[in-house]
């Protein structure tokens, strides 16, 4: 049975690198392509917010994953 504590530590650092992502994400999109999306958020905002969510709640879930079963990486 997993320890509750250990539970609520693992999703507070999927949080944290979720919304470390979506920054992250944010800015290298813009950065990378800005016309292309300017077009994107002006059409269609909602598909581009799913999209930069998703793969920034996929991003920090994996990185939280393998930083919990990685112990040399904890040393980072």
């Amino acid at each position: 049975m997993p320890n509750r504590r250990r539970t609520q530590r693992f999703r507070k650092r999927v949080f944290n690198l979720f919304i470390l992502n979506l920054l992250i994400a944010t800015l290298v999109y813009f950065s990378l392509d800005y016309s292309t999306a300017i077009k994107h958020l002006e059409e269609d905002t909602v598909e581009l917010l799913l999209i930069l969510c998703g793969l920034s709640f996929g991003a920090a879930y994996l990185f939280a994953y393998w930083l919990r079963k990685e112990s040399q990486l904890r040393q980072w």
